[in-house]
Parts: C-alpha cells; sequence; structure tokens
C-alpha cells in the first residue's frame, strides 16, 4: 500500500533492502561502495568543526578563477 492510501494513524511498515528508502540505499557505515565493509560508527562520525581559514582545497585559485584570469582563446 502505498503513503498515499494508508490511513493516517496506521503504523508505518519497517523497511526491508528491497525498499527504495533512503535507509537501504545511503548507509551510513562509511563505506565508500557497496562491496566495501564499512565500519561500526556512522559516515560523519569523523568530522569536525573548524574555523573559515581551514575551510577548502588549499591556497590560490581554484579552475575557475584561473580560466577567468587566463583564457586558452585570450578573450577576456
Amino acid at each position: 500500500m502505498t503513503e498515499s492510501r494508508r490511513p493516517f494513524s496506521a503504523p508505518q511498515p519497517e523497511t526491508i533492502d528491497d525498499d527504495l528508502s533512503p535507509e537501504t540505499l545511503i548507509r551510513e557505515d562509511g563505506a565508500r561502495s557497496a562491496r566495501e565493509v564499512g565500519a561500526d560508527k556512522p559516515t560523519d562520525w569523523d568530522l569536525s568543526i573548524v574555523d573559515a581559514t581551514d575551510i577548502g582545497g588549499g591556497s590560490g585559485l581554484d579552475e575557475a578563477e584561473l580560466a577567468r584570469r587566463d583564457p586558452l582563446d585570450g578573450n577576456p
């Protein structure tokens, strides 16, 4: 029975591996593929709080900024 046909007060069924739900599609065990064994803890366990200077991919210009400064065709 679909969500729209289920009575409002009816309990939600448990998700199973055949369901296309976020719980079954997106594992939170840290594995990077379906064939890789994940860890015991969720993926976001290793995240940390940083300040604004630590965010980003390093120093210097990124590809878009470099292309605007020196385009391949020479036209600005």
